[in-house]
């Protein structure tokens, strides 16, 4: 009875896995070329909650940053009961407050990139989540106002990247140049399928072997 209680835990274990859904992923290019050098500019990465009751459906994760020759040039600065980590570990943005915020000081280089990862809910009542970057000290062409270069819209279980721009005093541009998908492996039909026809063979094999 217990090789067979193993079996059972395995098959419900296996199966269970096949159906967990990989984050979606996607690097993210800015061209900071037309930034002075000489003066700090603060990023700012924050997710607000459609709903407005924290319901902590929405999670989002920056990793790998690179600054292009630049620096960072002060601590980060953490807001929301929502989020946590900084630019080298990663930073984690949870929508479990209304506002979950994320700033870094940096010395700007010829280019930021980091990798950003999410898994996103749709909340009820047709206000979505939504995750937004923004250089602070800069305004873009974002008609909604909140000068944002990149913004998430969460009202789809997938949503896509809304990319904006902005022009400096000195008539430069700061552009999200890529925002490239990094695509999970996702098992095909038909190994699902085999792996369910074997785990039930393997099943079978037991039990008779058992009874």
């Amino acid at each position: 009875m217990r090789k067979l209680t193993t079996t059972i835990a395995v098959l419900v274990l296996l199966l269970g896995l096949s159906g967990i859904a990989a984050a979606d992923s996607y690097g993210v290019t800015v061209n900071t070329s037309g930034l002075p050098a000489a003066q700090p500019f603060t990023l700012d990465f924050y997710l607000v909650d459609g709903s407005g009751t924290s319901d902590n459906n929405t999670s989002v994760v920056l990793s790998n940053f690179n600054f292009g020759g630049g620096s960072l040039a002060g601590s980060s600065s953490l807001s929301g009961g929502g989020v946590s980590g900084d630019t080298s570990a990663g930073v984690n943005l949870n929508d479990s407050d209304f506002v979950s915020q994320f700033q870094q000081a940096i010395t700007p280089g010829s280019f930021l990139s980091f990798i950003i990862s999410f898994t996103g809910g749709v909340d009820a009542g047709g206000t979505p989540d939504i995750f937004a970057f923004a250089i602070d000290e800069l305004n873009t062409n974002d008609p909604s106002g909140a000068n944002s270069l990149l913004a998430f819209s969460f009202d789809s279980q997938h949503p896509g990247a809304a990319v904006f721009s902005a022009t400096t005093f000195a008539g430069t541009t700061v552009a999200v140049n890529g925002v490239t998908p990094i695509v999970a492996p996702t098992p095909e039909p038909g190994s699902m399928l085999l792996l369910g026809s074997g785990m039930t063979m393997l099943f079978a094999k037991v039990r008779k072997r058992i009874l």
